[in-house]
């Protein structure tokens, strides 16, 4: 089994340099960026194609040409929480407690309404599992 990763294309939040949200969308003036992934993408053939909720996602699977991917939520990136939409700036004004333990341990601090880096790895490898288990199934 091989799998490719592909981060989705640049995002308005991206532009803003804020914390990520689920709804943040693409930001078309940088859709051709993706041309050469999706040129090379349409090189190969993959069996099942898996995007994450996160619209910028969607957007992105569906400009490469993927637009009946699996929608599969484990795969997507850091719940910010409290922090969504937020710039870093931003964020240390507003939740100046919550920021500092975020800056002071990123990996294991669980954002209020959010999630930590652990959490993550965590949600990301219960479904790289289930791939494996699924395609160890298939073999035997």
């Amino acid at each position: 089994m091989q799998i490719f990763f592909v981060r989705h294309g640049r995002s308005t939040s991206n532009i803003l340099q804020t914390y990520s949200g689920k709804d943040v969308e693409l930001a078309p003036e940088f859709l051709q960026d993706l041309d050469p992934t999706r040129a090379h993408l349409q090189s190969l053939r993959f069996d099942r194609v898996f995007v994450s909720d996160y619209k910028r996602a969607i957007g992105t699977a569906k400009y490469l040409g993927f637009s009946d991917a699996e929608i599969e939520p484990r795969i997507h990136e850091r719940n910010f929480g409290i922090f969504s939409d937020l710039t870093p700036s931003q964020a240390r004004s507003q939740y100046p407690k919550e920021y500092q333990a975020f800056v002071e341990n990123p990996v294991t601090y669980g954002i209020p309404g959010g999630e930590s880096y652990e959490d993550v790895c965590q949600r990301v490898w219960s479904f790289l599992n289930e791939l494996t288990d699924d395609e160890m199934s298939a073999s035997t």
